[in-house]
């Protein structure tokens, strides 16, 4: 089987590559620009990801497409309008992809979406399938966006999805703010999260590129969206402490009042942050889990 594979040269993309390749898959990275660092043994250029011909031209001989790329969430960004900028890839990427799709061999397309399609916090009940959408900023609002795109496209047609949600992904290679982290543990900054309690889902990219991997071999798995997550959910200390256990660091931990850090944040500008940090957002991920046991991969869903 036939697997491209855009954002190829991403954090979670190389995990994708590396997993599929793992499996027998024959991957083809989808990149911009050659570099030593494409992690497949073939690689295809395309220099305009919002022309239909291009992608045409490299959806030649291939099965299935795992689509990765994004414009993820910048906090650098916050002052300005970036509705557009989110639109234009998130939206008009996956656009340009589906109609290309429609005319090609291509059986089914994986599309990568985010949690934040539902939402930035839960309370009582875990977000599944069946949740409200409730995107709050223009980063989950054109991720739910590009989802309509996928169903509307390929629902009705002989083409198969998958849409999977995730939540905050985890490599010991960290990234995003979890990279913020790890500097901090590294200076030895002491953090003020010890008496947080409250309960984030995250999942490890290996178990996500697994469980992508499965909805590529298994032709009977068609039109579904999945949340992925790992079955444990952690506090920020926790997620602080994990952070500093698998880089053979000690971290600095003291206690602060969760409303006192709540006001901190959103004094200095950082309101998004404390959901992020303060907040529940946790992730039933049973229904990826059943699917992974129906095809006896029980082993993708071990704890993070």
């Amino acid at each position: 089987m036939n697997v491209l594979v855009t954002g190829s040269n991403g954090f979670v993309g190389k995990e994708v590559v590396r997993v599929l390749e793992a499996n027998s898959l024959s991957v083809t990275s989808l990149v911009r620009n050659r570099s030593a660092n494409n992690p497949s043994k073939k690689a295809i250029l395309m220099n305009n990801f919002h022309s239909k011909a291009e992608w045409k031209e490299a959806l030649i001989g291939i099965d299935v497409v795992v689509h990765l790329i994004a414009r993820t969430h910048n906090l650098s960004e916050k002052n300005i309008d970036t509705y557009d900028l989110y639109h234009h890839t998130n939206v008009g990427i996956t656009e340009t992809l589906c109609d290309a799709i429609l005319d090609s061999d291509v059986k089914k397309l994986v599309f990568m979406s985010s949690i934040k399609v539902n939402g930035e916090s839960t309370e009582i009940n875990s977000f599944s399938e069946t949740s409200n959408e409730n995107p709050e900023d223009n980063y989950g609002i054109t991720k739910k966006e590009a989802e309509s795109v996928v169903r509307n496209k390929l629902d009705r047609s002989n083409k198969d999805f998958i849409i999977i949600r995730a939540p905050l992904i985890y490599s010991v290679k960290v990234k995003g703010n979890l990279e913020t982290v790890h500097k901090a543990i590294q200076k030895k900054i002491p953090l003020p999260f010890k008496s947080i309690h409250n309960k984030r889902s995250i999942v490890d990219v290996t178990t996500l590129s697994k469980f992508i991997s499965l909805c590529i071999r298994e032709n009977t798995i068609r039109n579904e969206l999945f949340l992925v997550a790992e079955e444990k959910s952690y506090t920020t200390s926790e997620l602080i402490e994990k952070v500093a256990r698998d880089n053979d660091l000690k971290c600095l931990q003291f206690c602060v009042p969760k409303i006192l850090l709540d006001i901190a944040l959103k004094v200095i500008g950082k309101g998004d942050m404390s959901k992020k940090l303060l907040q529940n957002l946790q992730i039933d991920s049973s229904k990826a889990v059943h699917f992974a046991k129906k095809f006896n991969d029980n082993e993708i869903f071990n704890k993070a």
